[in-house]
């Protein structure tokens, strides 16, 4: 087997003065941080299907499926298909994509805070809400709220895991 490329190759990354916008790149899940959050966000599967992860690890799916930062996402799309129209090779372009999570990491997130592991995980935890962590994986994303509780979001869709299956999708320590 071989290892699968590091969540920061499949991760883009695009911020203005009220948000944090993650797309990735093949599922095209989006998700959505708003700075000043409590540690909720919103996320996009790859069904095009919305939904608000809260920091004790409930989900909600609102009926009117709407992203506040739509204009960074539509950005970032735009940025990744000029990449593809002028040729850049996936090499440089996930070097490119991991420098710029880690100059972003190392900005001012508001209530967020984000680190890339030595793995190239792409950590998020936010201050008002200790003990919950969003991680951006090679296939999708995994929230474990701060009840233990997880919930993945990958091509399938939304699924709720155990603490034992969550921990098996990060990296060992």
């Amino acid at each position: 087997f071989l290892p699968s490329p590091p969540a920061s190759v499949h991760w883009r990354v695009k911020m203005d003065e009220s948000y944090a916008v993650f797309v990735h790149e093949t599922t095209g899940t989006v998700v959505e941080l708003a700075l000043s959050s409590k540690g909720w966000f919103a996320c996009r599967d790859p069904q095009w299907k919305m939904h608000t992860l809260y920091p004790e690890g409930s989900v909600d799916t609102p009926r009117v499926q709407v992203f506040d930062a739509e204009h960074i996402i539509t950005d970032l799309r735009f940025d990744f298909e000029q990449e593809l129209v002028s040729g850049i090779s996936q090499k440089e372009e996930g070097a490119g994509n991991h420098a710029r999570l880690v100059e972003v990491a190392a900005g001012d997130m508001g209530n967020w805070e984000m680190a890339v592991s030595e793995h190239n995980q792409v950590l998020l935890s936010n201050k008002r809400a200790p003990g919950a962590l969003l991680v951006l994986i090679s296939t999708g994303l995994c929230f474990v709220g701060s009840s233990g509780d997880a919930v993945l979001v990958d091509e399938a869709g939304i699924s709720r895991l155990g603490a034992k299956e969550a921990r098996a999708l990060l990296p060992a320590e």
